[in-house]
C-alpha cells in the first residue's frame, strides 16, 4: 500500500484543465481526445464505465428470434464492438453490441437500455453484450406489435376485411398466415397462395412442412439435380436453434448459397425452410430453362 504524500494540489489549474476539455466537448459534440496516459491516470480517480447491467433474467436472444419467426419479421443482425475502457489505471477490453431489426431500428438506444448522457453499456464478454442488445430489441417489438390493444384492433380489422371464400383448388395450397392491413406485423402474402410459392419465413405445421420437403425433393429429381438431403447443425451460441443447408446428389452446378438458413428454431423447421428456399430456386431454374428452349426453337 502506498504511503500518503502531503502535497498541495494546484486545484485551480486542474479545474481550468477540466473546464477547457468540457468546453471542447460541448463545441465539437463528441468526447475530447486524451492520451492513453491521461485516461489511465483519470481512471484511478473516477470510474469511467457504468455498472455492468444484469442480463441473467432469461435467454433474450432465443426469445427475440422466436418472436421474429412467429411474426415473420426480418431477421435481426448483431454487430459486436470491442472497446478499451480505462479502469483503475489500466486499459481493459470490453464489448458492446448493437441489434438491428429492419424497419424497427437498432438497440439498445436512448430510453431503451441507454441512459441520457451515457453511451451503451459495455460488458466483459460478448455474449452478455449480445443478450443486452437482444433484450431491448425484444422489449421494443413486444410493445410495438404484441400489446393487447394492437392485437384487439388487428382482430377487428381482420374480421371486417376478410375476403369471401374462394373455391377449393384441386391441389391444396401451402397455408400462409394472412397479414392484416395496417398491422405493424408484416404480411406473408395472400391467403390463397399457390403451392409453388411456399412460405419460407414462418413456422410451419407438420403436414405443411412435410409437403414442402416432398415437393422440393421431387422437383430436384425431375430437374436432374438428384436426391435432396439436408445438413442441420446446432447454433454455437443459441440452444434449440440451428443452421441448415441442402445437399444434392448431383449438385455440382448448384450455387453454394442456395437454401442456406441460419438461426432457425427447431431442426424440423430448419429443414422445411431450406426446402422452401430450394423449391423457389428450382422453380426459377425451370422458368429459365423454358425461356432458353423457347429461344432455341423459335423460328427466324
Amino acid at each position: 500500500m502506498e504511503s500518503p504524500v502531503t502535497k498541495r494540489v494546484p486545484w485551480s489549474r486542474l479545474r481550468a484543465w477540466i473546464d477547457e476539455h468540457e468546453a471542447e466537448e460541448r463545441q465539437n459534440g463528441r468526447p475530447t481526445t486524451l492520451t492513453r496516459t491521461q485516461l489511465e491516470a483519470l481512471s484511478r480517480l473516477v470510474p469511467f464505465d457504468q455498472k455492468e447491467p444484469d442480463v441473467s433474467g432469461g435467454d433474450f436472444i432465443s426469445l427475440l428470434l422466436h418472436l421474429i419467426q412467429a411474426r415473420r419479421l426480418p431477421l435481426p443482425s448483431f454487430v459486436d464492438e470491442a472497446v478499451l475502457v480505462p479502469i483503475d489505471g489500466h486499459m481493459m477490453p470490453k464489448f458492446r453490441c448493437v441489434c438491428s431489426v429492419a424497419e424497427y431500428g437498432s438497440f439498445p438506444c436512448l430510453g431503451l437500455g441507454v441512459e441520457e448522457g451515457w453511451e451503451a453499456p459495455v460488458f466483459q464478454n460478448k455474449k452478455d453484450a449480445k443478450q443486452y442488445a437482444a433484450k431491448y430489441a425484444l422489449q421494443y417489438l413486444q410493445q410495438k406489435i404484441c400489446t393487447p390493444t394492437a392485437a384487439k384492433n388487428g382482430k377487428k380489422r381482420a374480421t371486417s376485411t376478410r375476403p369471401s371464400p374462394a373455391p377449393t383448388p384441386p391441389n391444396p395450397p401451402l397455408r400462409q398466415q394472412q397479414g392484416v392491413s395496417g398491422s405493424p406485423c408484416r404480411s406473408g402474402g395472400n391467403s390463397h397462395s399457390s403451392s409453388s410459392r411456399p412460405n419460407t419465413g414462418a413456422a410451419h405445421d407438420d403436414d405443411e412442412g412435410d409437403l414442402i420437403i416432398r415437393k422440393a425433393s421431387e422437383c430436384s429429381v425431375r430437374m436432374g439435380f438428384g436426391t435432396l438431403e439436408f445438413v442441420v447443425e446446432p447454433d454455437a451460441e443459441l440452444d434449440m436453434f440451428f443452421h441448415a443447408r441442402p445437399v444434392f446428389s448431383h449438385g455440382a452446378l448448384v450455387p453454394a448459397h442456395v437454401g442456406l438458413v441460419t438461426g432457425v428454431l427447431g431442426k424440423k423447421e430448419a429443414r422445411v425452410q431450406v426446402a422452401g428456399k430450394v423449391l423457389l430456386w428450382l422453380e426459377g431454374q425451370k422458368k429459365e430453362r423454358a425461356t432458353t428452349f423457347a429461344h432455341l426453337f423459335q423460328g427466324p
